[in-house]
């Protein structure tokens, strides 16, 4: 009996700790095109599509905004969160690529985890560095939470 407090007590408190993490872990990362931004156990994935009248064209006619949102599991929350370590992404630099004086396409990852918190801006152009590694995982991570939902609510 006295094995089974112990059981109940650790499942309770793991969970609990587990929420606590799920609403304690905040991500935005910001692209010239999409922005995703998770917090409170909720992922929102804003865009757009471009709308051309002339199909020849290369310049859309109309930017039509495309804002959705899910939920997200513990299970995916964890799994951020444990990217984030893996690369040790608290340890990158807080800027990579362009100077801020040069011509750039901006994209900003911002993680806090509990007390930690880190905004890493890449400036995009083909004559600076690219966007660090540890960078690049962290995204492909977010897209893979992205791909693994099937269901979305329109906002």
């Amino acid at each position: 009996m006295y094995k089974f407090f112990i059981l109940f007590f650790a499942v309770i408190s793991l969970q609990i700790h587990s929420q606590e993490l799920r609403k304690g872990f905040y991500l935005q990362y910001s692209t010239p095109r999409v922005k995703i931004e998770i917090k409170d156990g909720i992922i929102y994935h804003n865009t757009f599509r471009e709308l051309y009248e002339n199909s020849l064209s290369t310049m859309p006619t109309k930017k039509e905004p495309l804002n959705r949102k899910a939920s997200i599991t513990e299970y995916q929350t964890m799994t951020l969160v444990k990217a984030t370590e893996r690369v040790k992404f608290f340890d990158l630099k807080n800027e990579y690529g362009a100077s801020p004086n040069e011509k750039f396409y901006q994209y900003s990852l911002e993680i806090k985890v509990g007390d930690a918190s880190k905004l890493v801006v890449f400036r995009s152009n083909p004559s600076f560095e690219g966007a660090p590694e540890e960078f690049n995982r962290v995204i492909q991570e977010v897209n893979l939470v992205l791909d693994s939902i099937s269901k979305w609510e329109t906002n």
